[in-house]
């Protein structure tokens, strides 16, 4: 009862000191505290509790605000990036025609985009190929479910301080961070558990206080604290990823969102522009790169999917009409890591095709699939998915993932590609529902993965990088990516 009668701020204090016996104790001991520290401990007190609210209140607020400013632009697109005169330029009408074609410069929706792919879409087959080995699942989700938790044991064994990972830096321990959450939202995590990867996070992540992080340093940790949050249902870490995204969306992507805009990025072939692409640096907005494009575009998709928001969506969208018409290859249908100079929109660099990329690139339209409801998404994702299932020179003759470093372009590790890419294609099966013939196809696949790393590339609960086997050894790496492999085969068999 005495909690409801005296002030929590005066609970706080009284806290500090020995406890008083009875209530009457309790009024004695709060009469002779000395009335400047009462005062002071109370503002101090309720100013700490408001601190979160009002955080929660300004971000509502900058939201609504950045709504009306797209009504006053009447749909325009604001670019953003540097300028060599520093002058404002002017906003495109949406509703503007170009003198080479009916299409609009910034029109960009699903169904647009939609149009674009049905042009290139690659022949697809759903049938499962004769020579995967092993497409079947064996094991109950019983079984499954205790194969990852050993795995997850093994892993967390390198886990270091309650927030770092042997042989991993800050922002690879995001990607480590993410597959636990992952299994988590799958099959549920324990209190303690939850809170063990919520504190982690937290210590670990970026802040725009942070000195010497990357654009991909955000774009990890933005990613992997979604993740998070789908799996503890905590709301700060949501909060720092939707900071994550304003940090990259204020001043390294060119898009509808920017307040001061300041670059003229010009329309290529006077029908699209580079609106959605990513810099590759804070200090270098001049070269759009597809690593942090595609990253961003996955960012903005899964921080709608959490807790929705047109801005989110929007900046989605934009992103991939810039990836569909500048960072596709041609012929293989998959994602390049290349730059591309942003006033000239001409590639300057390309390192061809990349799996990380392509895995990426699945789980955001995967996301923005389940946000919009749209099936140009969930299709894009379904066409990608059956050419990486069906790329010879990344399986060999079994089906079993086996990239070559060539296909990973040296940004990230093959077994860190490889761990992307399976849960990319699992996020292809699961919005694609209503394609049976094509679950059944990526079913079989993430089964041929996973019963490889069980047969092949296992000694009791660690597993190796190649798939294929023989085993030689377990890192920290090598256990993170499994998990995604094994996670994955729980989904897929539901």
């Amino acid at each position: 009862m005495t909690r409801f009668l005296i002030p929590a701020f005066v609970q706080a204090i009284l806290s500090l000191a020995p406890k008083p016996a009875t209530f009457a104790d309790m009024c004695m001991a709060v009469k002779q505290l000395p009335r400047g520290l009462l005062e002071l401990e109370r503002d101090r007190y309720y100013e700490n509790e408001k601190k979160e609210e009002r955080l929660s209140t300004i971000e509502q607020k900058l939201e609504a605000i950045s709504e009306k400013m797209d009504k006053i632009l009447n749909g325009g697109i604001v670019t953003q990036g540097a300028s060599s005169t520093g002058g404002r330029v002017p906003v495109l009408d949406r509703n503007q025609t170009t003198s080479k074609g009916s299409e609009t410069t910034s029109n960009i929706s699903g169904s647009s985009i939609s149009q674009r792919l049905d042009r290139i879409r690659p022949q697809t087959d759903n049938s499962i190929p004769t020579h995967w080995k092993a497409p079947y699942m064996s094991l109950t989700n019983d079984q499954r479910t205790d194969v990852v938790q050993k795995a997850i044991d093994e892993l967390m064994k390198h886990l270091r301080g309650g927030h770092m990972f042997d042989g991993l830096d800050d922002d690879q321990c995001a990607t480590a961070w993410s597959v636990l959450a992952a299994h988590g939202r799958v099959r549920g995590q324990s209190k303690n558990k939850k809170n063990l990867m919520s504190q982690a996070m937290r210590l670990s992540c970026p802040t725009e206080s942070s000195t010497g992080r990357s654009n991909i340093s955000y774009l990890q940790w933005g990613l992997a604290l979604t993740y998070g949050h789908k799996a503890s249902s905590d709301p700060e870490l949501l909060r720092r990823a939707s900071e994550c995204w304003r940090i990259i969306s204020r001043g390294s992507v060119i898009n509808c969102t920017s307040v001061e805009p300041n670059g003229n990025h010009r329309p290529h072939n006077n029908t699209t522009t580079l609106c959605g692409g990513a810099s590759v640096g804070p200090h270098n907005r001049t070269e759009v790169g597809s690593f942090e494009t595609i990253m961003f575009m996955a960012l903005s998709a899964f921080i709608a999917d959490c807790r929705g928001g047109n801005k989110y969506v929007k900046a989605a969208v934009l992103s991939t009409s810039c990836i569909q018409d500048y960072m596709m290859d041609p012929v293989k249908f998959l994602p390049k890591d290349g730059v591309l100079d942003s006033q000239s929109c001409q590639l300057i660099r390309d390192n061809g095709i990349s799996c990380f990329l392509t895995g990426m690139l699945l789980e955001g339209l995967s996301a923005l699939a389940r946000v919009t409801n749209d099936i140009t998404w969930s299709s894009w994702a379904r066409d990608i998915a059956n050419v990486v299932m069906g790329m010879v020179e990344w399986h060999g003759s079994t089906g079993i993932l086996s990239p070559t470093q060539q296909h990973v372009s040296g940004r990230f590790d093959v077994a860190a590609s490889k761990g992307v890419l399976i849960r990319g294609i699992c996020g292809a099966y699961s919005c694609n529902q209503s394609e049976v013939e094509f679950q059944n196809k990526a079913r079989a696949y993430i089964n041929v993965q996973f019963n490889a790393l069980r047969d092949l590339a296992r000694q009791e609960d660690s597993y190796g990088i190649e798939w294929g086997g023989p085993f030689q050894g377990s890192t920290t790496v090598s256990q993170m990516t499994a998990l995604d492999v094994l996670v994955a085969g729980i989904t897929a068999n539901p």
